[in-house]
């Protein structure tokens, strides 16, 4: 079995607010998390299986 792998940042899975200034805007812990949950299950979707996490990356691998 052959994996690909992937590195993904956190600052990666946040969502932007202001795309033109690169601002993160955090109003609610909630909805960071909520969105955090959406972009990683997307992934899963995508055939990507979260394998670890370290400080603010994501490792992520699926079958080729």
């Amino acid at each position: 079995m052959s994996f690909e792998y992937k590195i993904v940042k956190f600052d990666d899975l946040k969502p932007v607010q202001s795309h033109d200034l690169d601002i993160y805007e955090v109003t609610d812990k909630k909805d960071m998390d909520s969105e955090l949950t959406d972009r990683l299950n997307k992934l899963g979707k995508d055939g990507w299986e979260l394998v670890f996490v370290m400080n603010d990356r994501f490792f992520l691998k699926k079958n080729i």
